[in-house]
């Protein structure tokens, strides 16, 4: 199955009884187990969420260039006072 374009399974265990959740976002792995089928399914959810802010957050370093603001560019009435 998919959720967000990652690939997961959610099987029933056998020993110990309950429901256990996998996936692998951008070569890490991640894995779960929870009693109730819709609370491994909730989990599994916010785990796959929780991976793609965090692979996001770390391609999103910002740039020193451009927070560099030159005054001669600033629109007339918003210079330093």
């Amino acid at each position: 199955m998919i959720y967000r374009g990652v690939q997961y399974s959610l099987v029933q265990a056998i020993s110990p009884q309950g429901w256990r959740w996998s996936f692998e976002y951008k070569g890490r792995q991640r894995s779960g187990q929870k009693a109730d089928r819709e609370d491994a399914f909730l989990q599994m959810k916010r785990s796959i969420d929780q991976a793609i802010r965090r692979y996001n957050a770390t391609k999103k370093e910002p740039s020193s260039a451009a927070s560099v603001i030159v005054e001669g560019n600033l629109p007339a009435g918003r210079g330093s006072a």
